[in-house]
């Protein structure tokens, strides 16, 4: 009896562990259970594409996303950290859980969705050639052996990128200038270093207005496909973007979401 005992130790012990391992496994918070019991989750933002997104010289943030953002969490009772993030490492910031989500003017493509959780479409937005009014450039044509400029790691560069035929092809060493932020093509075409500026339409209509540089610039309409912005989560973080889409879905059905729209772009 003794013998059989002992024989029976080992597979006894190895019972007792699967079962604490299967309890481990099972009592791991995911970040959205972490999120409800902290009532705190992170952001991050690009600080520099009114009217989505914004920092104010007060170090807050604003803008449509913002609002967006905040009118969801708040009915879920939790606080939003926001966090600017340099554009062209966001992912990087996501991937290390800098932040738990990105709220920015982002896109999904085929090769973020293989790594990237991505929301239901909320804004849908439309790109522009910016050029100087003095300049003899009035459609896209006119842009042969022109320099264009953009920001990096942009849904305009993607979509330079994956629509060669519209203005790579044609464009002064067939690639596009790129800079940090939006606001630096624009200071790059200002000082004439470029001759024109791939930018959202929303974006660019708010900046020349707030820098009083309506009269000075021409915004071109561009054949490229409408931008659908959307808030990105690491892949498996599944329940976190349920209760984004839920909350999405509960706004855009109220007068809210049509309200903030009013608020925030231009007509």
């Amino acid at each position: 009896m003794k013998k059989i005992k002992f024989y029976l130790l080992p597979f006894l012990l190895l019972f007792i562990f699967m079962t604490l391992t299967a309890c481990g496994v099972n009592t791991k918070k995911n970040t959205w259970q972490k999120i409800e019991e902290s009532k705190t989750i992170t952001i991050g933002y690009e600080a520099d594409f009114a009217p989505l997104t914004s920092k104010q010289e007060s170090g807050k943030p604003e803008g449509f996303n913002i609002a967006l953002a905040e009118a969801i969490f708040a009915s879920y009772n939790i606080k939003i950290d926001w966090k600017p993030l340099d554009w062209s490492a966001k992912e990087k910031a996501l991937k290390e859980g800098e932040v738990d989500l990105i709220w920015g003017p982002y896109t999904a493509n085929k090769t973020r969705e293989k790594t990237i959780l991505f929301s239901q479409p909320y804004h849908t937005g439309n790109l522009v050639l910016l050029v100087p009014k003095e300049a003899e450039i009035y459609n896209i044509g006119d842009m042969h052996n022109q320099a264009v400029g953009g920001q990096k790691a942009s849904a305009a560069y993607d979509l330079f990128s994956d629509y060669p035929q519209i203005l790579k092809n044609i464009v002064k060493e067939n690639l596009m200038f790129l800079y940090n932020q939006p606001s630096d093509a624009i200071a790059a075409l200002q000082t004439g270093k470029i001759q024109a500026a791939l930018l959202d339409k929303d974006y660019t209509k708010t900046y020349l207005r707030n820098h009083q540089l309506e009269g000075l610039y021409n915004m071109l309409d561009t054949p490229y496909p409408q931008v659908e912005y959307a808030v990105a989560a690491r892949k498996n973080d599944t329940e976190l973007m349920d209760k984004v889409n839920q909350g999405l879905q509960v706004l855009q059905h109220s007068s809210e979401f049509s309200k903030l729209s009013k608020q925030w772009f231009l007509s």
